[in-house]
């Protein structure tokens, strides 16, 4: 994806819309990684383990979005683009993590993994109601914990250079 349309994108979601800015803090760690990997996608997609990575991500997004077809009706896309912008986070960190594998790439990638995570939990509670107490404890538990792993990252890279 071409970096000028993520910086638009990025910028149009944090300052024009409060509402998105959690999506744009998502755009931003794409673009973060993406500069990362000092190669285009196309290249990475090239090689067998980058595309199983792919197709466990894309496996995750499809099943979860086959679970609440029923329940998302209008919501349908708004749903589908945030969770493709949250999946793809998550493969970009995987193959981050497999081509550069340190302790500051792993905490982002169990960081983002987490956060596909909450963020399933919270969408089908909000759409099928059948989450308990306790579900909601771990999917509230997920994300500190992905936010943490996250920020531990951005540590680990300061104190690196």
């Amino acid at each position: 994806m071409d970096r000028e349309f993520l910086d638009y994108v990025r910028f149009v979601c944090i300052f024009y819309r409060r509402g998105h800015f959690f999506w744009g803090n998502i755009l931003l760690i794409s673009d973060h990684i993406l500069k990362r990997l000092h190669k285009p996608i196309k290249e990475q997609l090239k090689k067998k383990e980058t595309i199983l990575l792919l197709i466990i991500h894309l496996a995750y997004l499809i099943a979860v979005l086959l679970y609440l077809s029923e329940d998302l009706k209008v919501f349908i896309y708004p749903i589908l683009f945030y969770a493709a912008t949250l999946v793809g986070t998550s493969f970009l960190n995987s193959t981050l993590w497999r081509k550069q594998q340190s302790n500051k790439n792993l905490f982002l990638m169990i960081g983002t993994v987490l956060l596909v995570f909450s963020g399933s939990i919270y969408v089908i509670k909000l759409f099928t109601g059948t989450l308990s107490i306790t579900q909601n404890f771990i999917r509230v538990t997920l994300f500190t914990c992905s936010v943490f792993l996250i920020y531990l990252h951005f540590i680990a890279l300061k104190k690196s250079k």
